[in-house]
């Protein structure tokens, strides 16, 4: 008769830990999910066109379109250029090419 209760103690006993290692692991991966999700958070953050522009670099768009490089531009042409604090509407004079190798910007 003892043997039975035995058993139902110890298996009692096991879920209890299971259970309380559960809520241990469940809290542990929680946190370092919630802090990947706030480094995800800080880096989309530090990416946006708003703090990139912010740090001295401008938008170019043609057409209200954002153009990446001068090969869909052509000299005579319109286009907007967006700065932290402003909208410079502008006339292409000239197009002179750039390898990017130079540093003396």
């Amino acid at each position: 008769m003892q043997r039975p209760q035995s058993i139902i103690q110890q298996e009692n006993s096991n879920l209890q830990h299971l259970k309380a290692n559960l809520k241990i692991f469940t809290s542990q991966y929680l946190r370092s999910r919630r802090l990947q999700l706030e480094d995800h958070h800080k880096t989309i953050k530090l990416l946006s066109p708003q703090n990139v522009i912010s740090r001295g670099y401008a938008v170019i768009r043609k057409n209200n379109k954002i153009v990446n490089g001068a090969g869909s531009i052509k000299e005579g042409e319109e286009i907007e250029i967006v700065t932290k604090d402003a909208v410079l509407k502008s006339t292409v004079n000239e197009k002179i090419e750039y390898d990017g190798k130079h540093t003396d910007l």
